[in-house]
């Protein structure tokens, strides 16, 4: 059933390989045109798939925007925690200036700022609840981390899941505006913002 009849690859691997384009094709058109602009036909115009191949792996535009969301979701963890714990041992300010700075970089593709700030709030319910659960994820990472930041301290889960949830939402509003203003505002800057703003959080004076 899995036989490697092409190119060497199983069925599984094949369509492994038309989802990753579909993904790649996804993230260019929801990113570029917004999914209102988007159908199915569209896609696989672009990328080159019959819509046998898109209905395989997806029943709609939308279920690929919100594939798209999470695979983008899941590199940005990925950057970002490997950039904090990769320097643990260095002072909390360049710690998090580091982590930051990953995220930014990532957030200056316009394509993917764009997935993750906009076109998934208007993706309906699923798009809210896989919204929502990235969040929810990712507030609680960050409270790890901080308890690794700041093991001495006396420890609020509830505070410090609230505080995560409104640094989320800042950082997000932040890159919105700075990719509707077209980048204008050097990189730079924005880290600086972003690293007083996450200081003033966690309640650290920068050094």
């Amino acid at each position: 059933m899995n036989g490697r009849s092409y190119g060497g690859k199983t069925q599984r691997e094949r369509q492994l390989a038309r989802e990753k384009i579909l993904l790649d094709t996804g993230l260019e058109l929801f990113g570029r045109d917004g999914i209102a602009a988007v159908s199915v036909r569209k896609i696989c115009r672009e990328s080159k798939l019959t819509d046998r191949y898109f209905y395989a792996s997806f029943d709609s535009p939308e279920a690929l925007l919100v594939a798209v969301y999470l695979r983008e979701a899941k590199a940005i963890n990925d950057i970002v925690m490997a950039a904090l714990l990769a320097n643990l041992d260095k002072p909390i300010t360049d710690m998090l200036r580091f982590g930051l700075d990953r995220f930014l970089a990532r957030m200056q593709n316009p394509h993917i700022a764009r997935v993750m700030t906009l076109e998934i709030d208007v993706c309906g319910e699923r798009g809210d609840q896989c919204r929502d659960a990235y969040v929810n994820e990712l507030s609680s990472l960050l409270v790890s981390v901080k308890r690794q930041i700041q093991p001495a301290e006396c420890c609020d889960d509830a505070l410090d899941r609230w505080v995560g949830i409104g640094l989320i939402g800042t950082m997000r509003q932040l890159v919105l505006e700075w990719y509707r203003k077209g980048y204008q505002t050097p990189k730079q800057t924005i880290l600086d913002a972003s690293l007083h703003i996450w200081l003033s959080a966690l309640g650290i004076r920068d050094t």
